[in-house]
């Protein structure tokens, strides 16, 4: 499995149809070389427990929110010369 790679929009879509197709996480983990672990917890993470669209795993809004997750998380800022003389 090597290094870690985000999961792309269209393996999202995969697990989808995956999903439906009544694969288990283990053999859509198989089809797209990812650990079960990884697809365990990501139809986990992106499968709302209550409301609208309660138990499906909806692809589109699991990207959404993976990059709101992205966008919004603290990144590493290196000390420049022009911070360190603002500080």
């Amino acid at each position: 499995h090597g290094t870690y790679k985000q999961i792309s929009v269209v393996e999202r879509h995969m697990i989808k149809v995956l999903l439906g197709s009544g694969f288990s996480f283990f053999e859509i983990a198989t089809k797209l070389d990812r650990s079960p672990s990884t697809i365990a917890r990501k139809i986990h993470r992106n499968t709302p427990k209550r409301g609208r669209g309660y138990g499906i795993y909806n692809p589109d809004r699991a990207q959404i929110r993976t990059q709101r997750r992205h966008d919004t998380k603290h990144k590493h800022r290196k000390l420049t010369p022009e911070i360190e003389q603002e500080i």
